[in-house]
């Protein structure tokens, strides 16, 4: 590994869809924000976006990427080890 990373939770809001037939009404009424939660290492912060890497190991720098936008985090909080 190249580096020790912060280990960081993030919650984040989400885009969403729904794809079943509804009227305007009542889909209105219980369309509610999706709340995501994700826990990983901080490889990056960016002005617009941070990126979280889910594992390392010592002969690669990384698997399972994930990039959430600034204007989507709601919170994040540093994990202690």
């Amino acid at each position: 590994m190249k580096q020790r990373l912060p280990i960081v939770e993030v919650e984040w809001e989400d885009a969403g869809s729904h794809g079943s037939w509804d009227d305007e009404d009542s889909h209105l009424k219980q369309a509610k924000p999706l709340i995501c939660y994700s826990v990983g290492y901080l490889a990056s912060k960016r002005a617009d976006r941070i990126i979280l890497v889910a594992s390392r190991a010592s002969y690669q720098d990384g698997s399972n990427w994930q990039q959430i936008p600034r204007g989507c985090i709601r919170s994040m909080r540093y994990v202690e080890r």
